[in-house]
């Protein structure tokens, strides 16, 4: 009889293992939390290959009990190449870090990532020349209400996903960053000093 377990065990092992290089355990990638105002917006991709039938996203507030805030039920793949798939969270908790993790409909579990939200934002951003192009490469700005500071953060396109990291330091309120190698099309931009939040729009006519 142990013999027999032993055997059964060993099959459904292999089948397992089979299973997953056949599905591709690890579909789950490039997932990321992005602030676009009081919102979140959660942005994964799932592997060319794979065959995704929906997917769930859940929200926690101590990374432990998690809720479901969002269940697609419906193609989230392609078998010719990765699939970008996001979903915004309108109502997150304010002034609190919000945690999340996605789980795609056949049980894959991506990681716990978190992200601190603010009620503190601060409109005294001023992005210019904008719109930017032509010769130009640098964007300059002013953090009105954070001279001599340090501000980190990052860009992202008009669906949420983010373009570019930023970490910066004012002189006075000033600062700079880079658009060399930007698109033509509309950017926003998400800057904190750790309690304000600075957010802007600026435009790239190349």
């Amino acid at each position: 009889m142990d013999c027999c377990r032993i055997i059964t065990r060993f099959i459904l092992f292999g089948v397992s293992i089979l299973f997953c290089l056949e599905t591709g355990a690890q579909r789950i990638s490039n997932f990321n939390l992005y602030a676009v105002g009081k919102s979140v917006s959660v942005n994964f991709t799932i592997v060319k290959g794979s065959s995704c039938s929906g997917y769930s996203v859940f929200h926690s507030l101590d990374s432990v009990n998690f809720s479901l805030i969002e269940d697609y039920a419906g193609i989230c793949s392609s078998s010719s190449e990765d699939y970008s798939n996001s979903y915004t969270h309108t109502n997150p908790t304010q002034n609190h870090f919000n945690y999340y993790k996605v789980q795609i409909a056949i049980g894959e579990v991506s990681e716990v990532k978190s992200i601190y939200v603010t009620q503190n934002s601060n409109s005294g951003l001023i992005l210019y020349p904008n719109p930017i192009g032509g010769t130009d490469d640098q964007m300059n700005f002013r953090a009105l209400a954070s001279p001599n500071n340090h501000l980190s953060g990052y860009i992202y396109d008009v669906n949420g996903k983010k373009y570019a990291d930023l970490d910066v330091k004012t002189y006075d309120t000033k600062a700079s960053f880079s658009v060399s190698g930007f698109k033509s099309g509309i950017y926003f931009v998400w800057l904190s000093d750790g309690e304000l939040l600075y957010t802007g729009k600026f435009i790239v006519l190349y």
